[in-house]
């Protein structure tokens, strides 16, 4: 553990964090508490630098330092930070209907911003002019929750009701698609793995490793409500939870991997 910082001010949860991107020095936190409020820290002496505005998700721009972008409700917000105070300015979208909730950002190799929203809609912001001219891609059914800028300049979405995860070209033109599994949950979040691999994470606590011939394999699994159960094997390496989510599961302690899981018709309180 290098710093703890938040004590305090925090009154939740962390729902999204960015390190700045020239020195790693600054740390940008949205908590959870029910105004989603962002701090800017410097992590290092454990200073907070400035409080502002109400948003959902926030990214340090990967070549300029001074620009910190963020989105949620209604709004995608461009500010000017020098270090001590924050400068607004709000994304324009033209003749585009807003939608409700900006959920999820990222930055291509040219500058511009791709943002998903919870339309299911991609829409693409020119840098210099903080608008949006082209017309929305059509990504998801409802709601697009994760993407992923990929080494090779294409870009991953992960969809909400769709459970899709879609490849897009460099012109954002689809390449291919794969759907998630009903069983593993709805997918929150993307990571670029090796090779043409990815890493899924899901609403149900899976950490799931693809690729779009290959399919899907499970590298994590966990509960996915409150855990009130637990029970040490006498002799073997193995151990039982019991939760709130009706799932009763035998570990191994040695290679953390679940040996298997039965559904109960009640919730699971005690082992």
């Amino acid at each position: 553990t290098l710093q703890v910082i938040g004590l305090g001010t925090f009154e939740r949860g962390v729902g999204s964090l960015a390190f700045s991107k020239d020195s790693g020095q600054h740390l940008s936190v949205i908590d959870d508490c029910n105004d989603h409020m962002l701090t800017v820290w410097d992590w290092q002496k454990k200073s907070k630098i400035t409080t502002t505005d109400v948003v959902l998700a926030v990214e340090f721009h990967p070549t300029d330092p001074n620009t910190i972008v963020t989105c949620g409700k209604f709004h995608i917000f461009f500010w000017a930070w020098n270090g001590n105070s924050l400068l607004r300015k709000q994304g324009l979208f033209g003749s585009h209907d807003r939608p409700k909730f900006i959920q999820c950002l990222t930055f291509r190799s040219n500058g511009d911003i791709v943002t998903g929203d919870s339309a299911g809609q991609l829409l693409v912001w020119t840098r210099n002019s903080m608008r949006t001219d082209l017309r929305p891609i059509e990504a998801h059914e409802k709601g697009v929750f994760c993407m992923c800028d990929m080494r090779s300049g294409s870009l991953l979405t992960g969809g909400g009701k769709d459970r899709r995860i879609v490849l897009w070209d460099q012109q954002l033109q689809l390449d291919r698609d794969i759907e998630v599994p009903d069983q593993y949950g709805n997918i929150r979040a993307l990571a670029e793995g090796k090779g043409d691999e990815f890493l899924v994470g899901t609403s149900r606590n899976f950490v799931l490793r693809g690729t779009f011939n290959d399919g899907f394999q499970v590298e994590v699994q966990g509960h996915t409500d409150e855990l009130w159960g637990l029970a040490t094997h006498p002799s073997r390496e193995q151990f039982l939870t019991c939760a709130q989510d009706q799932m009763v599961c035998l570990w191994n302690s040695v290679d953390h991997s679940l040996q298997w899981s039965r559904t109960l018709e009640v919730r699971g309180r005690d082992l």
